[in-house]
């Protein structure tokens, strides 16, 4: 397995703590927003920890509308102690 940056093990490791990152994925000028879920700010770093790990398919997504715009809600895959794999 690569080696990944600590910033992704990081968020990962926030993820796996029963935290979550919703994205807006509806047209208009907050398509891409990330947010904290439930906590007040993201780890230095997440957009792009964020996508590394939704490229390696290390993310559950969960869709839902808020105020009538279409969100992903992020959690990781495996739980506390888990590793992160891809290929």
């Amino acid at each position: 397995m690569e080696k990944l940056s600590p910033n992704v093990q990081q968020l990962y490791s926030w993820l796996q703590q029963g935290n979550a990152i919703k994205q807006c994925t509806h047209a208009g000028r907050s398509i891409g927003l990330l947010r904290a879920a439930n906590c007040a700010a993201l780890p230095n770093g997440a957009k792009a920890a964020f996508n590394t790990l939704y490229q390696y398919g290390q993310l559950k997504e969960t869709e839902f509308y808020e105020f009538g715009l279409r969100w992903s809600r992020f959690t990781a895959k495996t739980a506390a102690g888990g590793e992160v794999q891809h290929s």
